[in-house]
């Protein structure tokens, strides 16, 4: 049981954060880094954390995306746009490719790389995917790297409770013992997932594959992260940035222009992301948790606000106090905590809420969500 860092753009200083020692690894990415800053930053990894476990995903998601740093990459496909991509060979090589990159900084594991079509995967998909999987196991058989094989799913096409089944049938096959399960949705990474069949059925196939003994990594997750945990996952990963909590193509097809990051602080006792003016109506009614009470995060960012006629900025305050929660709720429900409890207390908080009349500044920041993580986790408890 743990939780993995989803590195993204100068995240590294967060590894050797004290606050944060509970992350067992790190999930790297070559979208934002060269080869070069790779081996430099693991170096440095493995110089002051002997045990951390390094996961390189070589990202090959949306190849055709403005991602220049990718594409310098020795295993990036140099015939993407006229090479047929079902052909085994051909991920062959760029398997052989992707192994012979990572011999130079050792990784302790890899993701099996897979492309994410636009249409709905199939099962030739699936089949392809478990196949190339297999590969990557049987070239670093014998090694010190492990294989991991990646299975991206679009959360919609859970839905269909069968469909959980025959996915995780073809799953099942596959020779890497661990699974990197990336789950695409459309909900924008701040905003919290609003369970249909397809969350239950997401929360089913985690179940499906851990019973299999296969150990999941739950990528790219934000505070859904406490649905997967219930389901059994092994380890959920998540990142400081908001699109390092959602797996979204918008995410890959956004410019890197834009505006001022605006920082959030996270409240378990609403399982929601609250803005600085809404937090400071909360603090004035008393209505944070217990998880935020022992924040040392959370409590540099009160103090903070609470200074009169001074503002300090808090920005990278509030990454810290989002990630240091992931752990420590990751590990209490590792410990036997029963995620429904804390449905029910993020319940009665938006109780309190609305009683003591605070209107949220974002209008779809109303907690409705709790209720159907609720519903989906009940109902997945009894399939």
């Amino acid at each position: 049981m743990a939780v993995y860092h989803q590195m993204g753009h100068d995240s590294e200083n967060l590894v050797f954060d004290e606050e944060l020692e509970n992350y067992k690894g790190a999930i790297l990415s070559p979208v934002n880094r060269d080869q070069a800053d790779i081996e430099r930053h693991v170096g440095g990894f493995r110089s002051k954390k002997d045990r951390f476990d390094i996961i390189f995903d070589p990202q090959l998601y949306f190849p055709r995306g403005q991602m220049e740093t990718l594409r310098q990459w020795s295993y990036f496909p140099k015939a993407l746009e006229t090479h047929e991509q079902s052909d085994l060979n051909w991920w062959k090589g760029i398997v052989a490719e992707l192994v012979s990159c990572c011999d130079t900084f050792k990784p302790n594991a890899i993701c099996s790389p897979m492309l994410l079509p636009r249409c709905n995967l199939t099962s030739d998909y699936y089949d392809l995917s478990i196949q190339v999987g297999d590969n990557l196991f049987e070239t670093v058989v014998g090694s010190d790297t492990r294989a991991i094989q990646t299975i991206l799913v679009k959360l919609p096409e859970l839905a269909d409770i069968e469909n959980v089944y025959r996915l995780a049938s073809v799953i099942t096959r596959a020779k890497c013992k661990e699974i990197y399960l990336v789950f695409t949705s459309e909900v924008p990474p701040r905003h919290e997932l609003i369970p249909g069949d397809d969350v239950k059925g997401g929360m089913l196939l985690v179940s499906l594959l851990e019973s299999a003994n296969y150990e999941v990594i739950v990528g790219m997750s934000s505070s859904d992260m406490i649905l997967w945990k219930a389901a059994g996952a092994t380890s959920c990963a998540t990142g400081k940035y908001f699109n390092l909590r959602r797996f979204s193509v918008s995410r890959f097809e956004e410019t890197t222009k834009g505006g001022r990051v605006i920082p959030y602080c996270f409240e378990e006792d609403l399982l929601s992301f609250v803005r600085e003016g809404d937090l400071l109506r909360l603090l004035d009614v008393n209505i944070m948790s217990d998880a935020s009470n022992r924040n040392p995060a959370y409590q540099r960012i009160k103090r903070r606000l609470q200074v009169q006629g001074e503002y300090s900025p808090w920005l990278a305050d509030s990454w810290r106090q989002f990630m240091f929660w992931f752990a420590d709720a990751e590990k209490r429900l590792s410990d036997g905590l029963d995620a429904e409890s804390m449905l029910i207390l993020a319940e009665e908080g938006w109780d309190k809420v609305d009683e003591s009349g605070i209107l949220m500044e974002e209008r779809k920041n109303d907690g409705s969500w709790i209720r159907l993580w609720r519903r989906a986790l009940r109902e997945f408890r009894t399939i």
